[in-house]
């Protein structure tokens, strides 16, 4: 079962006002004259890479509450600009590859990488943040502000992937928390980033969630697994805490138009289940963020009245058996033993009861593994785990971090080739859900998991719950009520169907269907969404 942690405890109060969908836009090139008047009238806070004094004179005059933002890079010096004229007289400000030295690019939009953990082109990225943001704006939005190196970066000439060296990566949170720390010193409106992240919520006005649900970059026809879901939901609860505000964006790639709508409706309504009055939400029907048109949805619109309490799960079935006996750790070790390092159990941070707390430094590793569970071949099995990360750090290669290594094994016990891992999020986060489903080899006969950090990667982290068996596809319906609508998400990998019970105006006993990745919202005594 998918359990909700502490969902009340992370709520916020609902303010006494209707609850309707406050809107953010994010366009990160310019616009023209003919939709400055559709913008002010849709969107509360706007990111804007291009825009004329004029415009941004309008913008202000039509909607004096609106706020703008300057569109800048965290990580890159735009060429073609003064900044990258000065930018290139100083080799050491460049991220190098680090077999060959070569300058690193980004491998789609050939961005060059920066050396962020250079105090002195820190020094200077805040001077160009803050001379580069004309007085007019009223803050300014970091974007790729990640908690962790992201390895997506190929070489200048030969195009090969690549990646820095180590202590770039090892220190690659600090510097950017530097940086934030350095900017506030020196800029006194609103700073924004891209990157919901808790470790740098305290140094930002705000910050945005860009793949909520469902990311621009994917096809219509893709769906985050059901984890990922629950990840992001819980993310804009937790953040939600700090009483901030906080841009939920999701979007299309805009391939499948025919359903652009079904996935707005799901991405809307999951967003509901979370939303509150520090949050803002939009949907970006296309790849990229450069204006191309306004997206319009009546249910942008939509009153529902005010919250009267966090979402719940409405409907989940239990999984099958847990093979592994003892994967809450409330039975101390038992059930596994110790590979290397010193795992330890922690009663101070769990879901309840134990976790396991490891850590890796460079001088130890801590990892164990379960005993052999019997398993039979040809099923489909899930692994599952809660995670919650200090600090986890990739090292010589993106898998090498805080993870699960699963293996199988045939009737004498020899492994079996494949690698049937799950892994665990990188950088800083609390308690989180993570899932994989795979299907064992046709000559297994055991499963053997092992736990901790992987090769060289460092950090600390602790594990509780964790899950493998027989995987059991079910609905998951969430639910929240307003007081003048009810909604229910279906995050599930199977339909719902069955009655929906204390709906004032709804029929008793009358029969619906959620399908997967889909929802339902209930108001004036009918479904408007289904």
């Amino acid at each position: 079962m998918i359990a909700l942690t502490l969902c009340w405890l992370l709520f916020t109060a609902p303010s006494d006002s209707m609850a309707t969908v406050k809107r953010h836009l994010v366009l990160y090139g310019g616009f023209d004259d003919t939709v400055v008047d559709t913008i002010a009238e849709n969107a509360e806070i706007l990111v804007v890479g291009r825009i004329r004094r004029d415009q941004l004179e309008k913008l202000k005059k039509i909607k004096p509450g609106i706020v703008v933002l300057k569109y800048q890079h965290a990580l890159s010096v735009p060429k073609d600009t003064p900044a990258w004229d000065i930018a290139i007289r100083h080799p050491s400000w460049f991220a190098t590859e680090r077999q060959t030295q070569e300058r690193l690019v980004q491998d789609r939009y050939g961005w060059y990488l920066m050396n962020i953990v250079s105090e002195q082109y820190r020094d200077f990225l805040v001077e160009r943040i803050v001379a580069g943001t004309e007085r007019l704006f009223d803050g300014v939005f970091l974007d790729d502000f990640w908690d962790h190196y992201v390895s997506k970066f190929v070489t200048e000439g030969a195009r090969k992937p690549g990646d820095p060296r180590i202590s770039m990566i090892r220190d690659w949170q600090p510097a950017l928390t530097q940086l934030l720390m350095k900017l506030r010193q020196r800029y006194a409106k609103r700073i924004f980033i891209n990157g919901a992240h808790e470790c740098y919520i305290s140094y930002v006005d705000g910050v945005m969630e860009e793949s909520f649900v469902h990311a621009n970059w994917h096809p219509e026809t893709y769906f985050h697994p059901r984890a990922s879901d629950l990840r992001s939901i819980q993310k804009i609860q937790r953040l939600s805490r700090h009483q901030k505000p906080i841009l939920v964006q999701s979007g299309t790639s805009g391939r499948s138009a025919d359903r652009t709508d079904s996935v707005f409706r799901y991405c809307l309504l999951s967003y509901l289940l979370v939303s509150n009055e520090h949050t803002y939400f939009n949907f970006h029907p296309s790849h990229t963020y450069h204006f191309r048109k306004m997206y319009f949805n009546p249910l942008f619109k939509l009153e529902m009245g005010v919250p009267k309490g966090p979402y719940s799960v409405y409907r989940d079935q239990s999984p099958n058996p847990n093979l592994i006996e003892n994967g809450d750790f409330d039975a101390g070790a038992k059930g596994w033993h110790i590979l290397t390092g010193t795992p330890t159990l922690d009663s101070s941070e769990a879901l309840q009861g134990s976790s396991i707390r490891f850590t890796a430094t460079a001088d130890k590793r801590d990892m164990f593994a379960s005993d052999y569970l019997a398993v039979d071949p040809g099923v489909e099995y899930t692994l599952s785990v809660y995670c919650k990360s200090k600090l986890n750090i990739a090292g010589s290669a993106d898998y090498k971090r805080l993870g699960l290594q699963g293996r199988y094994y045939d009737r004498e016990k020899k492994r079996i080739a494949g690698a049937y891992d799950l892994k665990l999020g990188p950088g800083t986060y609390d308690w989180q859900y993570y899932e994989t489903v795979f299907e064992s080899p046709p000559n297994a006969a055991y499963f053997q998991l092992r736990v901790g950090f992987i090769g060289d990667g460092m950090g600390t982290g602790w594990i509780d719950r964790i899950y493998f068996g027989r995987t059991l596809y079910s609905e998951l319906v969430y639910r929240r009520d307003f007081s003048e609508a009810t909604i229910l998400v279906n995050a599930g990998n199977h339909k719902y169907t069955g009655s929906i019970d204390e709906i004032p105006g709804s029929e008793k006993n009358r029969l619906i269907t959620i399908n997967p990745r889909h929802g339902m919202l209930w108001q004036d005594g009918r479904w408007l969404i289904q």
